[in-house]
């Protein structure tokens, strides 16, 4: 805005723009004034509380469930869609020192199918496609960092969380930092273990955006 010398950069992903440029236009420009505004040290400490304690949603749920033991070693190829994951498996990690060095540092190798690591106090979701591997790694109470392709180029750096849900869903969400998207997967077994549904769905998308959904059998 050349008038107010001001320039907006708004980075947050959501589906309503209108909305954002609405309190753009109603709030922020009548504000703009020809003088500085007069010190105002609660307004300022009110306003440092706010921004500190924001922070992005997180899956709702628990950390364990009685189904992994049962799923851990199984392989479940995924029927041929879309998305370019081939197949998953489960293996439990009894701690993140345990990691393979490709999932520490989010390195890709080819292969030809997806592998999710459980550990005690995360999960690393490894997603095989033609091109390489994806490793996602993700905690239960806080957030891990790692880079990934997903169905881009080349790999960016996101951060996921994860949580059973219930008892035969776990969910991982992964805000891709260097861009407004949040990747969210979600993998549903069926009650045996035999079964598996992986739902992958973004935060926003320019064009439809519908979750996509993939099969898969041990």
């Amino acid at each position: 805005m050349p008038d107010q010398d001001v320039v907006i950069a708004i980075t947050s992903g959501i589906g309503d723009m209108q909305g954002v440029l609405n309190l753009v236009w109603e709030t922020l420009l009548p504000a703009f004034g020809p003088a500085p505004l007069a010190e105002n040290p609660a307004a300022h400490a009110a306003l440092r509380a706010q921004l500190a304690a924001l922070q992005m949603p997180r899956p709702q749920g628990k950390a364990h469930s009685p189904l992994a033991a049962s799923i851990a070693d199984k392989r479940y190829r995924l029927d041929a869609s879309p998305y370019p994951a081939e197949a998953l498996s489960l293996e439990f990690l009894m701690n993140v020192n345990a990691l393979p060095i490709s999932a520490v540092e989010g390195l890709q190798r080819p292969a030809d199918a997806a592998q999710v690591q459980l550990a005690a106090d995360g999960v690393v979701l490894h997603l095989h496609t033609p091109r390489g591997v994806d490793a996602v790694a993700a905690g239960f109470d806080d957030w891990r960092e790692s880079r990934v392709a997903f169905t881009a180029d080349r790999p960016v750096l996101c951060s996921s969380i994860a949580a059973w849900s219930d008892d035969h869903t776990l969910c991982i969400t992964s805000c891709l930092v260097e861009t407004p998207f949040v990747r969210t997967h979600t993998l549903r077994f069926s009650p045996d273990g035999a079964q598996v549904e992986l739902e992958t769905r973004l935060n926003y998308a320019f064009g439809p955006n519908e979750p996509l959904r993939i099969s898969g059998s041990a």
